[in-house]
């Protein structure tokens, strides 16, 4: 295993491509100093992902699928990425190119983040990776996170600081969505009780109300 070392300055990159699928977007970049990428931005269908490369000049070379990468936040959990060749109907992975990976780290649909990777990022002074290689060894590198939510906020038009109640409100939405998801997939696929708890759903966005979300869940037999 080899590391390498911190990160130069963040910029914003107004016309940045995606090499994944062609798209370009305004994106917030930064370079370290040993030449590995780390990039953020929002996708046409308003999802944002982070795209991590090695040094352009590297002969070294990710595996098409399976682990690529781990990364962690300051001192927040680490998370594993792994990655598929053919993507997924209801879970998407990550992809690769060999030399680099791109994720999904936020859905995209609220003025901030309030918990997740992306919300990780912007609380967090820096960033450590480590790369899986397809020869079995891996090599970790660091970006610096000082300066980069201003210019993560403008390119993807979004603010920065969620106050307590709303982080307190996401983790106890979280939980409940993700209880009722593995209920609901607990002896394979239940297609109607994944509708009805899009539709039941509309009460937790709508009032935050925990109760008549369960309620409604129960009246419909679920």
């Amino acid at each position: 295993m080899s590391r390498t070392a911190i990160a130069s300055p963040w910029e914003l990159v107004e016309a940045w491509q995606d090499p994944f699928v062609g798209e370009v977007v305004p994106a917030a970049r930064v370079v370290n100093d040993d030449g590995y990428s780390f990039a953020i931005f929002r996708s046409a269908d308003g999802r944002v992902r982070a795209y991590y490369a090695l040094p352009p000049s590297t002969f070294d070379r990710l595996p098409a699928e399976g682990r690529v990468l781990m990364i962690r936040p300051g001192t927040m959990d680490s998370v594993e990425i792994e990655a598929e060749i053919v993507p997924g109907r209801f879970v998407e992975k990550g992809r690769t190119d060999g030399l680099s990976v791109r994720d999904l780290i936020w859905h995209g649909q609220e003025p901030a983040p309030t918990r997740g990777t992306l919300r990780n990022l912007l609380d967090s002074d820096r960033l450590h990776a480590r790369f899986f290689l397809d020869d079995g060894r891996t090599v970790d590198t660091d970006w610096m996170l000082d300066g980069a939510p201003p210019v993560i906020a403008q390119a993807l038009t979004i603010e920065t600081e969620v106050d307590q109640a709303e982080r307190d409100w996401a983790k106890i939405l979280a939980a409940t969505l993700i209880g009722r998801v593995q209920s609901c997939s607990a002896n394979g696929l239940n297609r109607a009780c994944i509708n009805t708890l899009d539709a039941c759903g509309a009460i937790l966005d709508k009032d935050r109300d925990t109760v008549g979300f369960e309620a409604c869940m129960a009246a419909r037999g679920f």
